[in-house]
């Protein structure tokens, strides 16, 4: 009896890391253009996508797009954009993805400037 629990529990937590692993390798990058297509980012303009560490003094139209795999087909997106010294905004939201498919599930910040 203890074996049958044991070996559950580790085909259990495989399947849930592998899970994960694909919401990471797939999900995440299909999260970003989600998240990127959203952003009120003009074509007009030559947006700089930033990299993760910015400098304060980073001028002109700029954006940024950052994913993290919270948990299997679970996952956060942190994005914002600026245009100039007082226009931009920005925020935080939970998708779930599923084999492809995205569906944005909650909101948990929005910033305006």
């Amino acid at each position: 009896m203890r074996r049958t629990w044991a070996r559950f529990l580790c085909l259990f937590l495989a399947l849930y890391l592998v899970l994960w692993e694909l919401t990471h390798l797939a999900g995440m990058p299909s999260v970003y253009r989600t998240a990127k297509a959203s952003l009120p980012i003009d074509t007009s303009y030559a947006y700089t996508d930033l990299p993760r560490r910015v400098k304060s003094e980073t001028n002109g139209p700029i954006y940024f797009c950052r994913t993290t795999a919270y948990a299997p087909f679970l996952v956060r997106a942190d994005y914002g954009w600026r245009s100039g010294s007082q226009s931009g905004g920005g925020g935080s939201t939970l998708y779930l993805w599923f084999l492809g498919s995205t569906f944005r599930i909650h909101e948990l910040e929005h910033w305006t400037s």
